[in-house]
């Protein structure tokens, strides 16, 4: 975990923070960072704008920070957010849109011009906006456009992913007692329904009393509780049946608001790392207590983690957002529509009118004809049902527009017929050419492919076959349009003497195969082999001679050349899948021996001019000699120095310090105590003065200085190497080595 200043230089950060997630909401990083060792690097100067990492690298921007005084020092509480928010919240769409969109379109309106991409995993249906856009923030469309098309998203990296529901069915289950504690249940009924009523299909001018689309819906619970009516939808836009019932039976259905919240217990080091919560999933929570057994979903997180990432708190909110919250959220929606009005940005719908200005209204605009003559000229065709789609007339053409009239592309001009416009139907009996018109073009006829360049036949596509002809671009041009290659499919009936070609693609190459069509077998004779972005090509020594064969047949040993390679030495095993691989690379000076999957155990780099050489082993390092290092003296010449061994595996650290009379403690390196499994503290006193060793603690230990004299000391901390704590004096081959034939 690090922060990253305005310059981008980073500093390694400890501190206990908390992130609060909300399902489709905000997400914030709060904590305090005190004046350790460690932070006193920058607390002094870190403030708003500065980036915090986390221990998942989530990216976050701070936007909050109080400095206040702690005692001789400072600390400081801040609050950030993710660097995908903050994005958003700075960057504004200008421009005002107005008419149906679809969610590709608005997405599209969102990401344009950021550094972040989206994906529409599930389908949804167009809406229709007003006033969409204009100088607001991404952050705030961005908002709109989850509540309007009624998606969730979630975010992998720089990519968002936009789904009708997030979050996995589970097979969690949290019980009181067991892995949950604090479990509080708000119900709140204050708006509960039995039954509703919805209206659609009609003309917004016509009002809802004219509606096509009336459907009803009514809960089981009413034979109970009795009709409980809820405010009826009134939408012109919604016309399909199925639509309407889906948006009843959520009013009524989701009308209760049901919220639970608990502590979850986090079991990560009692060894159950898939029973962790995510915002969305669907669990099952247990209280016998209260009564409660029901699957229910994750709607909030608090997580509370150490500076080391491990989970200190947990708590999730389960089903609806609490009652306070969801009470604040309802007002400020109130308070931004009025304001939207207010501003202009919205249009007042015409079911709030007075009701003489809406009658007047609607006898004008009975009165109109459908058709309408511009001052600009032409005819102008407006649909009824939907404003937004217009047909008009000029003398440049006939042009559609489905956004209100803003844009009118052309569909017949006396050019002909664009066929963009074309919108279903199948074309027959007919040719088709695409033209450049600088003598580039792809002619479709006769079930053929055609590809022009230049004027010249390049490709021909046709039954079980494509030509290549030569395009006449090279120099020297020896025929423009002559044949050159190809790839095709012969039967030996139509052709006697041919021979079955394939050519077969695979996930990290190709192979051309060529056999006998009567018995459609067919045998490898070349292979590509398209592994770590390589192609190579596979020469096998048989008998002293090379041969291109199938790598299924090879036995012994091959050579391979690569054409980013010097050479490639390879010897199997026969019957496994074994080999022992020795490369060296073009350019890199570097000799590698490598296992069966290509990864390098041993690599020597010569360096240059018979020195900077160096030699690296993957795994496990031994010698029977000894382990030197050649020192240069003034004096003497270069000579020996020799390692410290020992019988465990040990790493070593020293700590230099003056003390005063007293009891201390002293911090450790945490870089240092990531690699190690425990450690005990050796003191060395250089002046004689008397040094106790109190306690070994997780990251420090505490020391006693018995003299009134300041003690001169130098601490020795030994840990065992994590992931070798067992190692003990293992048994190894004798010194002399195995004999290499």
């Amino acid at each position: 975990m690090y922060v990253r200043d305005l310059e981008g230089n980073e500093y390694p950060i400890q501190v206990t923070y908390t992130v609060d997630s909300e399902l489709n909401g905000n997400i914030t990083l709060s904590c305090r960072i005190l004046p350790t060792k460690v932070n006193k690097l920058f607390i002094n100067d870190i403030t708003e704008m500065w980036e915090i990492v986390d221990h998942d690298d989530e990216e976050y921007k701070i936007i909050y920070a109080k400095k206040q005084g702690e005692g001789n020092t400072l600390s400081v509480q801040i609050k950030a957010i993710p660097l995908f928010y903050d994005v958003l919240s700075v960057k504004r769409i200008e421009d005002e849109y107005n008419g149906s969109m679809t969610a590709s379109a608005f997405f599209d309106l969102v990401f344009d011009d950021i550094d972040y991409n989206y994906v529409l995993v599930d389908s949804f249906n167009a809406q229709s906006w007003q006033g969409l856009g204009g100088g607001a923030t991404k952050m705030e469309v961005f908002q709109d456009g989850l509540n309007r098309y009624g998606c969730e998203f979630r975010r992998s990296g720089n990519t968002i992913y936009l789904e009708s529901q997030v979050g996995r069915d589970t097979s969690f289950m949290y019980r009181y007692k067991l892995n949950a504690s604090n479990i509080s249940q708000e119900n709140d009924a204050s708006a509960y329904y039995t039954y509703a009523k919805g209206y659609g299909d009609y003309a917004e001018e016509d009002g809802w009393q004219s509606a096509n689309l009336i459907r009803e819906y009514t809960s089981p619970l009413a034979d109970i509780l009795g009709p409980r009516e809820a405010p009826p939808i009134k939408d012109g836009r919604i016309t399909s049946q199925e639509t309407m019932d889906e948006r009843l039976e959520t009013l009524v259905n989701e009308s209760l608001k049901i919220s639970v919240t608990t502590d979850i217990h986090d079991l990560r080091e009692q060894g159950y790392p898939l029973a962790q919560p995510m915002n969305g999933d669907r669990v099952f929570l247990i209280d016998e207590r209260i009564d409660f057994d029901e699957e229910v979903r994750i709607v909030r997180i608090q997580i509370q983690k150490d500076w080391q990432g491990k989970v200190r708190d947990l708590k999730v909110d389960l089903g609806t957002p609490g009652i306070v919250q969801r009470y604040q959220s309802n007002l400020r929606s109130a308070t931004e529509q009025i304001n939207a009005i207010m501003e202009g940005r919205t249009k007042i719908p015409f079911s709030v009118l007075d009701e003489a200005v809406a009658q007047a209204t609607k006898s004008i605009k009975n009165a109109e004809t459908e058709l309408q003559f511009p001052d600009s000229g032409g005819i102008l065709a407006v649909d009824k049902n939907d404003p937004n789609k217009m047909v008009a007339l000029t003398s440049g053409g006939l042009g559609v527009s489905n956004d209100g009239g803003n844009t009118f592309p052309n569909a017949i001009t006396g050019d002909g017929i664009v066929a963009d416009y074309i919108t279903a139907g199948t074309l027959s009996g007919i040719t088709i050419i695409s033209d450049s018109g600088n003598g580039d073009r792809v002619l479709i006829e006769d079930g053929r492919v055609h590809t022009y360049e230049d004027g010249v036949l390049g490709v021909l596509i046709s039954n079980h076959q494509a030509h290549f002809y030569d395009s006449g671009t090279d120099d020297p041009n020896p025929n423009p349009g002559s044949l050159i290659g190809g790839l095709g499919v012969s039967w030996k009936q139509n052709n006697p003497g041919d021979r079955l070609f394939t050519v077969t693609s695979f996930s990290d190459g190709f192979t051309i195969d060529a056999g006998d069509p009567d018995t459609r077998v067919a045998s490898p004779v070349l292979e590509l082999d398209f592994n770590a972005n390589v192609s190579r090509f596979f020469l096998d020594i048989d008998m002293e001679q090379w041969n291109i064969t199938n790598v299924n047949s090879i036995d012994i040993k091959r050579m391979r050349f690569d054409i980013e390679r010097a050479w490639e030495f390879v010897q199997y095993n026969s019957g496994s899948d074994t080999k022992l691989g020795l490369k060296s690379m073009v350019g890199s000076k570097t000799f590698t021996i490598s296992d069966v999957d290509d990864y390098s155990i041993f690599e020597v780099n010569v360096g240059s001019g018979g020195s900077n050489g160096s030699a690296r082993v993957y795994g496990d390092f031994e010698v029977t000699g000894a382990k030197n290092a050649v020192v240069p003296t003034d004096s003497y010449g270069d000579r020996l120095m020799y390692s410290e061994e020992s019988t465990k595996s040990y790493f070593k650290t020293y700590i230099k310090e003056t003390l005063p009379k007293g009891q201390h403690t002293i911090d450790i390196d945490p870089m240092f105590l990531e690699t190690i499994n425990g450690f005990y503290v050796l003191p060395f006193v250089r002046n004689g003065v008397e040094v106790r060793i109190l306690q070994e603690n997780t990251d420090n230990f505490v020391v006693e200085v018995m003299d009134d004299r300041d003690a001169d000391v130098i601490f020795s901390v030994l840990g065992l190497r994590k992931g070798f704590e067992n190692d003990y004096m293992e048994e190894r081959p004798p010194k002399q080595g195995n004999k290499i034939a």
